[in-house]
């Protein structure tokens, strides 16, 4: 369901979601997200679901590390 929603919380929630995963395979997880990012319309679930699943994927890839998701704005 579409809404207005704060996107640092979004990214933070679905990274935090794997920090278990990531500690297990020795794999330093973090987000970053750039101050002059606010909210966004859309759809929050579908969005903290495909960003969990992009990350998931990244801690397979990464091995062993670090993996930094930073967002940011692009460009106006």
């Amino acid at each position: 369901m579409e809404s207005f929603f704060d996107l640092r919380s979004a990214a933070e929630g679905a990274v935090a979601s794997l920090y278990p995963k990531a500690e297990a395979l020795g794999i330093d997880l973090t987000c970053v997200v750039r101050r002059d990012v606010a909210g966004a319309q859309g759809d929050v679930l579908r969005l903290e679901t495909a960003l969990r699943a992009m990350v998931d994927a990244a801690l397979e890839l990464v091995g062993r590390g670090e993996l930094v998701l930073t967002v940011h704005r692009d460009g106006d």
